[in-house]
């Protein structure tokens, strides 16, 4: 069999790396193909409370030549900013992301729709900048923000959560109405999985080198406007939770195992492997589920986001937001928002803790010791929490439903009334 040639899908025309690998023969359809591997952030203040300038661009041309716009878009390619940009952004009257923003509107014209600029990423931890970002948000989600702008890409409203009056009202310290969130989502890639499943390889976009040096400055990505609920769980009552032997021994069990695979060195690892996931990725599931057959949302509408660990500013994250996933018009007009109220969201806990301590493959699901991926999750199939792919960040992995309900098989339910 011959060579590698080097080549994949998204370089140019008579580009290539050097390979020296012989091609193995595998099904088209394999499962340890293709993992896709997305970034996805939330904008969030100050960038979201910037008000859109319809006049800049032409204000823009009249103050800078077009021979400097040219060197300003220059470095904006390569991912740096150009030391002139701040001048004129002042002598504009705006900030330089503004300007910043034409420049990749420029840019963006010569490619494919939903290139997105982010920078030098081989050069970025992306791990590490995710986790930040992450932090970031919860502390954004929490914060409870005066004067909002009407025009601000980032609306939030706090409800009392003692409203909720049953058993999520004694564990949950906030709850958050967004009204408006911006979402971007990046294809930073795709790994593929060592026959063993314990190694995988990053393939994809971000190898791509410009004239065989320079990495290139974008990925493709898309945007999504929508709204969402906020959960913050209070960190006292996770605290107890994980403390709970038997429930260490069930969701030590499970990370174990998530160890033994590729999952350990996933970008996500850090969420994924944290003592309190289990507990709150299962309750994001379990809302999810309620949400959308009470509402009448397609359940693949509405997608999670898990914030646990530390936070930039030292405090323990421990939320669950709960949004629309998708740029369509399901969910964009307050429906979403409008169950997240007190009232509407204690009827839909009280059917959470109704549907979920019965699953149809019961009692070989609730006393299940591994099943799924990689034997991941516990009490938890597809009869009762497994969401779509499009609706989990965390590939449908680490779930019990004993962690969030009193199942009878031991250990303390997160509500346990």
């Amino acid at each position: 069999m011959e060579k590698c040639p080097g080549r994949h899908p998204w370089y140019a025309p008579g580009r290539g790396d050097s390979c020296e690998q012989v091609p193995e023969v595998l099904m088209r359809a394999s499962s340890r193909l293709h993992f896709p591997q997305s970034i996805s952030m939330l904008e969030i203040p100050p960038e979201a409370d910037r008000k859109p300038d319809p006049e800049l661009r032409a204000r823009a041309s009249q103050v800078i030549s077009g021979f400097q716009w040219s060197l300003f878009r220059a470095q904006r390619e390569e991912g740096r900013r150009h030391p002139d940009l701040e001048r004129y952004a002042e002598l504009l009257g705006c900030l330089p992301e503004d300007l910043e923003e034409l420049l990749d509107q420029d840019l963006g014209a010569g490619r494919a729709p939903g290139h997105a600029l982010t920078g030098r990423l081989d050069h970025v931890d992306r791990a590490e900048a995710e986790q930040a970002a992450l932090g970031n948000e919860w502390m954004a989600l929490m914060s409870r923000r005066q004067d909002q702008p009407s025009w601000s890409r980032f609306l939030t409203e706090h409800a009392d959560p003692a409203e909720l009056g049953n058993a999520l009202a004694s564990v949950v310290d906030r709850l958050v109405l967004v009204h408006r969130v911006r979402e971007v989502r990046a294809f930073a890639g795709y790994r593929r999985m060592s026959t063993d499943r314990t190694r995988s390889k990053l393939v994809g976009p971000t190898k791509v080198k410009d004239d065989g040096q320079v990495a290139l400055s974008w990925l493709p990505a898309h945007e999504v406007l929508g709204e969402g609920v906020f959960i913050n769980i209070k960190p006292s009552v996770l605290r107890a939770w994980a403390a709970d032997p038997k429930n260490r021994e069930r969701s030590g069990g499970q990370l174990e195992r998530r160890n033994a695979t590729f999952l350990k060195d996933g970008r996500d690892a850090a969420t994924t492997g944290h003592p309190w996931f289990v507990p709150l990725h299962t309750l994001a599931h379990l809302l999810i589920r309620d949400m959308a057959f009470i509402a009448g949302y397609s359940a693949a509408s509405l997608r999670e986001r898990i914030y646990v660990g530390t936070t930039p500013d030292g405090r323990e994250a421990s939320g669950i937001l709960v949004y629309t996933a998708e740029g369509d018009s399901e969910g964009t007009l307050g429906g979403l928002v409008r169950i997240g109220e007190p009232a509407r969201m204690r009827a839909v806990v009280d059917a959470l803790q109704s549907h979920g301590q019965w699953c149809s493959q019961d009692p070989v699901c609730r006393e299940s010791a591994g099943q799924g991926w990689f034997s991941l999750n516990l009490a938890a199939c597809h009869g009762c929490c497994l969401l779509p792919e499009t609706s989990c960040v965390h590939a449908n992995i680490m779930l019990d439903r004993n962690a969030v309900l009193d199942l009878g098989v031991g250990g303390s339910a997160l509500l346990a009334g």
